[in-house]
């Protein structure tokens, strides 16, 4: 009985290990989040320049390195939710009137996660 729930019990954490260091349960590889703050920017860009905003050259320079200043990396993996929250907040109405760029230099937490073995 002991031996049957140790089998059981290791191969929850294996899978749980596995499933976690392919990212296929919450997270998204740094490529798609990447291109998810891409389009978040890229949104509200739009929407400004339909509101009659002119960007600056600065700030057109800086929407388009907006993935490099939030540090994705795509080879890491992020949580949906927290890069779901920060598109949801450069899409919002803070991001067409002020900048999209301010929640994410702010307040998204865009770390990436690690495996439960991994070193960091």
């Amino acid at each position: 009985m002991k031996l049957i729930f140790g089998l059981m019990l290791f191969s929850a954490f294996m899978n749980c290990l596995l499933l976690d260091s392919m990212g296929l349960e919450t997270r998204y590889k740094g490529s798609e989040a990447r291109q998810r703050i891409t389009d978040g920017v890229n949104k509200i860009s739009a929407a400004r320049k339909a509101a009659g905003f002119v960007d600056t050259p600065e700030e057109a320079i800086v929407f388009l390195l907006a993935p490099d200043l939030a540090g994705i990396e795509e080879d890491k993996y992020y949580q949906k939710v927290r890069i779901d929250d920060c598109y949801k907040r450069i899409v919002s109405i803070q991001g067409v009137f002020i900048s999209p760029l301010l929640p994410i230099l702010f307040e998204c937490n865009l770390k990436p996660d690690g495996i439960l073995l991994q070193d960091e």
